[in-house]
């Protein structure tokens, strides 16, 4: 787990959203150096930074989701997956989760 106050590109932790240990990825809450505006920042899992493969699908994500733009997906603000922290950056939605929903 990243902790708060760890800076990935130009991103500071606030706080985990979800983060599963075992998944493909961790999402925390985070917010960009330069302003007061929080996103939601996807990190590729630990155990997968070292798998070709799993970073090449993580960037294919990454670039597929920066050619959709429509009002009931979330816009993804940034990418970066070189090591050793791959990671997308996403605007933050508040409310609740969709398990809640």
């Amino acid at each position: 787990m990243i902790p708060s106050g760890d800076i990935i590109g130009e991103y500071t932790i606030v706080e985990p959203i979800s983060v599963a240990r075992t998944g493909q990825a961790d999402v925390y809450l985070a917010r960009r150096d330069d302003t007061d505006t929080l996103f939601a920042i996807k990190i590729l899992a630990e155990h997968l930074r070292s798998d070709e493969r799993s970073v090449r699908n993580f960037e294919e994500e990454a670039e597929l989701l920066t050619k959709l733009a429509h009002p009931n997906i979330v816009r993804i603000e940034a990418f970066d997956t070189s090591p050793p922290t791959p990671y997308i950056v996403q605007e933050y939605i508040q409310g609740r989760t969709v398990a809640q929903v």
